[in-house]
């Protein structure tokens, strides 16, 4: 199981390509990929990715992007006000 910034980094100019293909920039793709794709791509990232990305490595790694903020948040880490 693929995620989306390993498949980006094989081969280059897929970044651009699906960029075009989603209607977004470039600097738009390396943001969701590093923070997690939102529920509306990750369908057509997977077809366009021809299922090396699949459905389930995006749910992860969004599930993990944003379950680690939210748990950082709750515990205060990272806050100037929790020193």
């Amino acid at each position: 199981m693929k995620n989306l910034k390993i498949w980006l980094k094989e081969e280059r100019g897929r970044s651009a390509a699906l960029a075009q293909h989603l209607g977004l920039s470039e600097g738009r793709i390396t943001q969701i990929a590093n923070s997690g794709v939102p529920d509306k791509y990750k369908l057509q990232i997977s077809s366009f990715t021809g299922g090396e990305v699949s459905i389930e490595s995006l749910v992860k790694q969004r599930t993990e992007a944003h379950g680690n903020t939210e748990l950082r948040e709750t515990l205060g880490v990272g806050r100037k006000d929790s020193e």
